[in-house]
Order: structure tokens, then C-alpha cells, then sequence
């Protein structure tokens, strides 16, 4: 059947590592309309946002939602593993609620703390839902054969309908080019979902690793999925962002993938970089293409939320920019639509700065000493 598991098992519900009042504080934090209108207060009967955690509205509408939401609140970044003695990026439960929810500091992670946190929280609202994990692309734009490296990105399987088994995949961690929206398990033509914002797009496809040892009956295997990108003059045709399976991966595993990342030379880009994404609202009535969008939001040092408020609806629009920091530079993206904010870093201390005023991240006094010496630092 479309849009199921491959053996249409439904997933069950399970319990989060997250407590009510916890649930209730993020989907305060992330700006979600309680059902009256409010941010988490009282409504005129009465009932909080903790209160009705047990009931909540468990659909395709609240679950889009909450992603888009999650997206603009916290920032993809890596900031932990460069500016901090330990060099590590703390992605279990409660550290990374800690982070995220508690310190009020602007501050984010990558794909492992960022899917930890909304799997919990999605567990919590009572939707059914896994994590997996995939294999980043590593082939150049212009090589149609993918280049796989290791399993180093966590991702998201919901049944958001009770009872069914229709399954969507969501990503809130990849950062430039991911996912803005849960998209149906399936592939086809038919199964394009927006990106940020137009004319960037999402679909699913299935294949083989090229590396696979193993030879394989088309007819009979169930092939592994792929998700892949495409936006306008920035990327023209279809791309593999990333591959993964439906085997099911738990919390130990994710910390243990998070170590690696964390202090394996070469083991992924995040060891030599630093990598930031902040993604905001666009208001497409206020404009009207990607272009006048980067008109309208594209001067240097901003330090608030360029665009609209938290919108009340988010399965279609409003788009989502991205200003994205890596190593020495700043852009803007709106679609496929870019400016550069800041051209070149003067040094540590200023790229500090840059990621508190454009990108809203507070670290502590004198951080920028923590990265001397290693691959990511600025090579001036």
C-alpha cells in the first residue's frame, strides 16, 4: 500500500523521555497557537497548554505545524563541538532540552539533539513515531552517482492518524536544503512537497547503495529510500540529499553516532567547519518572488526575526529563508535567490559576534579560545 511501511506495521505509541510540563514549555517556546489563540496561557475555560497534552490533536495539520515551528525557533548549528572545552555536542534528552528549551540563549544543534528533541516531542503529544538513520551524499553536484558516507544523520517516521498506518518522514536537523514540511512516505511524480520556499522542492525515491555487494532481484527487493532536492537555479535537477532504511534506531545509538561525528577527524563536515542556519519567515503577500523577498530582508547584522510573525497556518506558506554562516561567510537564501550578509570573517571574535547579532547564539565570555588550533578555525 502507498504511503505505509513495508510490511504496513503500524508504529506503536510510546512513552516520551519528556514529562507534560516539559512538552507544554516547548510548545510554548516554539510560538505554537494553543487552540484559543493563546501561546500556552490560559484559555477562556480554563485548560493550559499542560492540561490538554493528553488530548492533543494527534493529525497531519498539527504535525506540519510543529515542524515548521521547530524550524524557525532553533538554529542548525555545531557551535558546542568548536567553542566549548569539551568539544562535544549533547544530544541526549534533557541536555538538549537544557539547551534548547531552558537556557534561552538562542542556541541549537544538528540533526542528532534537533530530531532527539521533536521525536520526544511528538512521542509526548501522543503521535507514533521512530527515528532512523541515513547516509549523507557526498558527490558534487554535477555527479549523478551518489557518494554515500556514513550513517551520520537521524531522521523521522510518524503515523500522525490513529489507528492508521499512513506514514510520513520528517527532518527538522539537516539545515541548508532540508525538509520544511513532513512529506507522505512514497514515491512518485505526484508526491512533491515545497521546500523553504519556491521553487525549492521535496520528493522520495527508492535505490540501491552503488556500493552494494549483493545482487538483488528488481522485482522482489525492497529497495532503500532516498530523499532529494531541487530549487530552481541553485540546484536545476533532482539531488540525493541523503539515503535511509526503515530499521529502527534508539537512543544509545544516536549518542554513540553523535560521539563519532563529534571527535572523528574526518568523519563528517562538521569536524571541519562551522556550520550555522538560521531560518525565518516570508511573507509571500509582502513578496511576491524570492527576489523582492532578498530585497526586502537583505541588510547586514539583523539581529530579529526578519519576515512575519508565527503564522496560523503551515502546511503551504508562509516561505522560510535561511541565512546560513559557514566558515568565512554569511548568506541569505529565499528559494534560489542568495545575497551574502558578510563577505569575510576578520577573525574568531568576529564570527562571534556575527552569530549572536544575525543568528541570535549567546556563548560564553572568551569561547572563541576553544577553537584555536583546530580544523574549523578561521584560516586568516
Amino acid at each position: 500500500m502507498k504511503g505505509r511501511l513495508q510490511d504496513n506495521s503500524l508504529i506503536k505509541r510510546v512513552s516520551s523521555d519528556y514529562t507534560p510540563h516539559q512538552v507544554a514549555q516547548y510548545l510554548s517556546h516554539i510560538s505554537f497557537k494553543h487552540p484559543a489563540g493563546t501561546h500556552g496561557q490560559d484559555r477562556s475555560n480554563g485548560a493550559t497548554f499542560t492540561e490538554l497534552v493528553g488530548s492533543f490533536p494527534t493529525n497531519l495539520e498539527t504535525l506540519a505545524k510543529i515542524v515548521r515551528l521547530h524550524l524557525v525557533a532553533f538554529p542548525f548549528e555545531n557551535t558546542a563541538m568548536h567553542y566549548t572545552p569539551e568539544h562535544q555536542m549533547d544530544v541526549t534528552p534533557q541536555g538538549i532540552y537544557s539547551r534548547l528549551v531552558l537556557e534561552k540563549k538562542g542556541k541549537g544543534s544538528y540533526c542528532f539533539g534537533q530530531n532527539t528533541l521533536l521525536l520526544n516531542m511528538l512521542r509526548g503529544l501522543g503521535f507514533r513515531a521512530y527515528a532512523t538513520v541515513a547516509r549523507v551524499n557526498r558527490a558534487t553536484p554535477s555527479d549523478p552517482i551518489p557518494k554515500y558516507g556514513p550513517t551520520s544523520h537521524m531522521v523521522i517516521f510518524v503515523q500522525p492518524f490513529e489507528g492508521s498506518g499512513e506514514t510520513y518522514f520528517v527532518d527538522v536537523g539537516y539545515g541548508n536544503s532540508g525538509l520544511a514540511r513532513p512529506i507522505l512516505l512514497e514515491e512518485g511524480e505526484s508526491n512533491v512537497v515545497m521546500g523553504a520556499a519556491p521553487p525549492e522542492e521535496h520528493r522520495l525515491t527508492r535505490g540501491a547503495d552503488p556500493r552494494c555487494s549483493r545482487e538483488r532481484d528488481p522485482e522482489r527487493t525492497v529497495w532503500d529510500w532516498r530523499l532529494e532536492v531541487r530549487n530552481g537555479s541553485k540546484i536545476p535537477n533532482w539531488r540525493i540529499l541523503y539515503t535511509f532504511s526503515e530499521a529502527e534506531f534508539f537512543q544509545p545509538d544516536v549518542e554513540s553516532l553523535s560521539f563519532g561525528v563529534c571527535m572523528r577527524p574526518r568523519f563528517t563536515t562538521f569536524w571541519h567547519h562551522v556550520l550555522c542556519v538560521r531560518h525565518f519567515w516570508v511573507s509571500p503577500s509582502s513578496s511576491p518572488d524570492a527576489s523582492s523577498a532578498l530585497d526586502i530582508f537583505s541588510s547586514p547584522g539583523v539581529s530579529s526575526s526578519p519576515g512575519v510573525s508565527p503564522p496560523s497556518y503551515e502546511l503551504d506558506g508562509p516561505w522560510i529563508g535561511r541565512d546560513i554562516l559557514f566558515d568565512g561567510q554569511v548568506k541569505r537564501e529565499v528559494g534560489d535567490k542568495v545575497v551574502v550578509l558578510v563577505e569575510r570573517f576578520e577573525d574568531e571574535g568576529h564570527r562571534v559576534r556575527v552569530l549572536k547579532e544575525v543568528f541570535g547564539i549567546e556563548m560564553e565570555e572568551g569561547a572563541e579560545k576553544w577553537i584555536e588550533g583546530r580544523d574549523a578555525a578561521l584560516k586568516i
